[in-house]
């Protein structure tokens, strides 16, 4: 009687072709309920070596979730995480560090009365001798650290005294401090003026060079098509798409966030100024800069005027203003008397 053949066990995961690089992180069916809330449903991601990954939707689609899952913040009711092609088991965020990842999160994570070196090596401080903490060694690590990626910052500098985009750099260096191959960010650019962006994308395009994975979490789609190589889609907890950023415009990513066409660009019609809405009389201030008045605003424009507060234009409106005294002004609004104020 002939042996019966032995039946082929079937993998877990997926084969790979050998001429792909196994990727640095691979997500498979997270699945993450808050009470009634199922904030992650069924979710797989892989993360290349060396590549900036966008992940976006919409706030409440379930991406900073996912992330937190990665980084050990929140635990999975369900999934696998694999790092560099091995099961990972990440409980917290140390698991996380210890496995090569970083996060950066929106709100950042740092202390202002320390400085920036005792900041970047907290939890990790060289130490004399007799137990105290080496301050020259670790300002000398971070220099060493600061000059490798190019991530300029003054070691002795309170963290207090720094603006938000210097901040943001020494995060990013306390993550490599730890060892980071596998950086997120988590909304990176909600709190940086234009020139910090800017100066945000150089330095996350030289971490990419070097060998660094990097998660971009937003839901800026201009951000994303500037500076990602590929892009994730995420809609009420799930991947609905993504792709090559290359593959993908402005217009199709937007659809996948909210499941529907979205005009991405707006189109006013043109308008006569009409009537005055508004106009004031006798409004008349001195300061440092000269004197200004203001007579009278039609209905179109307004919206112009409340634009410009804040800026040199509201000179316009110097009775607004709380280091000028107007002698005397009277408003009228669409024809009838608003309201005057004595002297």
């Amino acid at each position: 009687m002939k042996p019966r053949p032995r039946a082929r066990r079937r993998s877990a995961t997926p084969l790979r072709s050998p001429t792909l690089p196994v990727p640095a992180v691979s997500l498979r069916g997270i699945t993450r309920r808050f009470g009634p809330v199922l904030a992650n449903d069924d979710v797989s991601l892989d993360l290349a070596p060396g590549e900036i990954h966008a992940l976006v939707g919409e706030n409440g689609a379930g991406k900073t979730t996912l992330m937190r899952v990665l980084y050990g913040m929140i635990a999975p009711d369900a999934g696998v995480i694999e790092v560099e092609g091995r099961p990972a088991r990440i409980q917290r965020p140390a698991d996380a560090m210890r496995l090569g990842l970083g996060m950066v999160h929106q709100h950042f994570m740092l202390v202002d009365p320390l400085t920036v070196a005792e900041n970047v090596t907290l939890g990790r401080e060289p130490r004399l001798a007799l137990g105290g903490f080496d301050r020259a060694r670790a300002e000398g690590e971070l220099r060493a650290l600061a000059e490798r990626y190019r991530l300029p910052v003054e070691p002795g500098a309170r963290v207090a005294s720094l603006p938000v985009g210097a901040q943001q750099r020494v995060e990013i260096l306390k993550a490599l401090h730890r060892g980071a191959r596998v950086l997120i960010l988590d909304e990176p650019t909600a709190v940086l003026t234009p020139q910090e962006v800017d100066e945000l994308f150089v330095m996350l395009r030289r971490l990419c060079q070097q060998g660094v994975t990097i998660v971009l979490i937003t839901h800026k789609l201009a951000e994303v098509k500037a500076l990602a190589h590929r892009v994730t889609v995420m809609r009420a907890g799930r991947v609905v798409g993504g792709g090559t950023i290359d593959s993908l415009t402005i217009e199709r990513i937007a659809e996948l966030m909210v499941g529907r066409p979205v005009a991405t660009a707006l189109t006013r019609a043109e308008r006569a100024p009409g009537a005055p809405a508004l106009r004031s009389s006798g409004s008349r201030a001195s300061r440092a800069t000269g004197s200004t008045s203001w007579s009278s605003a039609s209905p179109a424009c307004v919206p112009q005027l409340a634009a410009m507060c804040g800026s040199a234009a509201c000179g316009h409106v110097p009775t607004r203003g709380p280091t000028s005294r107007p002698a005397s002004r009277t408003f009228r609004a669409t024809g009838s008397s608003a309201g005057s104020c004595p002297r």
